[in-house]
């Protein structure tokens, strides 16, 4: 945490006030596919997996911090068997919290050492097209975030079948696809271009039982965003 502290005459205290949520709901665990997915990749494209080690944060970190504003967004009592971030710690901290948990991962493109394939390549470079990678998929994901709060705030909106396809792939798809794209950045494998938004990585997103919302206490289970079957209920 020094690159990110160092310097801004914040005290420890007040650093630990907006670390300490986003740790939270990362220490109660989560399935950690994204980061998996990423090392599996590069291992497959003929890398090492530890050339891309570096670079996991930028898909797990902003997967949590979405997951602290969606429960703000969809007034969430519960995440993994605990209460929500914005119920436990004050909803202004929750949406700063998770604020700053979408940027924090890009210290660790400064830092990489842009190894494996890429070595002796500019490193400026390298590093320069995740960035740009990362920018791309985030603004995916809020894209997707967009689509799916204009339907819960109207059941007068029945998206037709691409458009839900289109929301899933950008809002569950964009960090999926960061990941295996990373995994070949980190071998050299990527084109230099940035990737097609148009594929549909993940076309169904059900995940029943994993946060509940429009109910407090947790009585009210209900699929983390909506289907096509529950748009009808």
């Amino acid at each position: 945490m020094d690159a990110v502290f160092s310097g801004t005459g914040i005290s420890p205290a007040a650093a630990d006030a907006l670390i300490a949520p986003a740790y939270d709901l990362v220490r109660r665990g989560g399935k950690r596919w994204r980061p998996l997915l990423m090392t599996l990749v590069c291992g497959a494209a003929g890398g090492n997996e530890a050339d891309c080690l570096p670079l996991t944060p930028l898909v797990e970190l902003p997967h949590n911090a979405s997951l602290i504003h969606d429960d703000i967004e969809d007034h969430s009592d519960t995440r993994r068997g605990e209460p929500s971030v914005h119920i436990k710690y004050g909803e202004d901290i929750g949406i700063n919290s998770g604020s700053f948990l979408y940027f924090l991962p890009t210290v660790c493109i400064d830092q990489w050492n842009a190894g494996g394939a890429n070595s002796g390549a500019d490193t400026a470079v390298a590093r320069n097209a995740v960035w740009r990678l990362w920018a791309f998929h985030l603004r995916r994901l809020h894209l997707g975030q967009a689509l799916d709060i204009q339907w819960h705030r109207s059941f007068d909106i029945i998206p037709t079948v691409d458009e839900y396809l289109a929301m899933c792939a950008l809002k569950t798809g964009a960090l999926a696809r960061l990941a295996v794209t990373l995994g070949l950045t980190a071998v050299g494998k990527t084109r230099g271009g940035l990737p097609d938004s148009g594929r549909r990585e993940k076309p169904y997103h059900w995940q029943s039982g994993q946060k509940t919302r429009g109910r407090r206490g947790g009585r009210q289970e209900k699929p983390a965003c909506d289907t096509l079957p529950t748009r009808f209920f």
